[in-house]
């Protein structure tokens, strides 16, 4: 490869880079934002999640890159919903962000002005590290007076909990959603 091959594979790679924020930024979180106010139930939400991205007008390999379909299978994650929307969390944490799926549908049943806390590894070889310009489509998940924090860290490592605890200051818990590192041993450390 030469230096003039090099340069424009950088070029080409940052213009793909600014065309993915600029759609995102004018088209995507708007459009999640508009048809997520269509949603009036726990069903509503899920079905949205799972097919959110075949909403967008785009041509499908860049709304593929849109996807927040969850991992989860929809009617255990249904299940999981209705079960936190009686609980109604003001502070919660996700181990394991991957396309956001879960995140999104977390922050619908979380308290108006809840702490949501997303943590996911870069790199991490269960599906994680999301690319950062994915961080404003995660952030646009929030409703209302909710915060949403995510943190591109190893969950394991103590620094990680540090910034946990400084998020919820004298605050506590009141869910804790482990899917990241899904080996027996890591998952039970993480405990």
């Amino acid at each position: 490869m030469t230096i003039k091959d090099f340069s424009r594979s950088n070029f080409i790679g940052a213009i793909k880079s600014l065309a993915i924020k600029a759609t995102l930024f004018t088209y995507v979180a708007p459009k999640l934002r508009k048809e997520v106010g269509k949603c009036f139930n726990i069903e509503d939400h899920v079905n949205f999640s799972y097919n959110f991205h075949l909403k967008l007008k785009l041509p499908a390999k860049l709304r593929d890159g849109f996807k927040i379909t969850p991992m989860q299978i929809e009617e255990e994650i249904a299940r999981l919903l209705n079960l936190l929307a009686d609980l109604r969390p003001k502070a919660l944490l996700e181990v394991g962000t991957a396309s956001g799926g879960t995140l999104f549908l977390f922050c619908q049943v979380a308290q108006p002005d809840a702490i949501v806390i997303s943590v996911d590894l870069p790199g991490g070889p269960f599906g994680g590290g999301y690319p950062e310009w994915r961080i404003p489509l995660y952030k646009s998940f929030a409703k209302e007076r909710q915060r949403i924090h995510l943190i591109r860290a190893d969950s394991h490592d103590p620094k990680t909990l540090e910034i946990v605890k400084r998020i919820l200051g004298d605050g506590k818990l009141d869910f804790l959603f482990i899917d990241g590192d899904h080996t027996y041993e890591r998952c039970e450390e993480g405990l």
